[in-house]
């Protein structure tokens, strides 16, 4: 399996980030992995991604998401080779600029999360962990962190459930707090 081929999934990974087109949800896909291997690990796959939209801003500006660095990807196939779920494990930075001023903001951001394809055609994408910390030049702090679950269907994407401080989801989607800390 190539490189190419897990950095499509990335973009799944993702999707709890920005607003998607329902009909184009992508389906669980297939990998060409023996059925007697049900688990495979590719370490240090590029992870960058972006930059995209993730939010239209209150003060007529846009928040956009990049994101750089590596992660590391274990892939679960059933015995017909269908991946089943992918754990991501990130070794990223993650940047929130405005897209008026340029102003941008950054931090580490670690996962991991697991995205299951499930038997519906639905996804569960599951976010845990220190998923990022923003300093701010002023000395502001801000740490997403915890247990957060999003629901993709042919509806979009829903948060379905959370626990621990998520800042950067708070209004999702449209993103206040982080839109606060951007307006400069």
């Amino acid at each position: 399996m190539s490189h190419h081929t897990l950095i499509s999934l990335i973009p799944l990974m993702l999707l709890a980030g920005c607003e998607v087109d329902s009909d184009r949800l992508p389906s669980a896909p297939r990998l060409d992995i023996a059925a007697r291997r049900a688990t495979s690990t590719f370490p240090n796959v590029d992870g960058s991604f972006g930059p995209f939209v993730l939010a239209s801003c209150e003060g007529g500006y846009d928040l956009v998401y990049q994101q750089t660095g590596t992660v590391t990807m274990i892939v679960t196939t059933d015995a017909a080779g269908n991946v089943t779920r992918v754990q991501s494990v990130w070794n990223l930075t993650a940047s929130y600029t405005n897209s008026v001023t340029g102003y941008s903001i950054s931090g580490p951001s670690h996962g991991p999360d697991q995205l299951t394809f499930n038997t519906d055609g639905t996804q569960r994408l599951v976010q845990y962990g220190p998923i990022v910390h923003l300093k701010t030049p002023d000395g502001i702090h801000l740490v997403d962190a915890g247990k957060i679950e999003f629901l993709i269907d042919a509806n979009g994407i829903t948060p379905v459930g959370m626990s621990g401080p998520h800042p950067i989801h708070d209004g999702f989607p449209q993103r206040p707090v982080l839109c606060a800390l951007i307006n400069h």
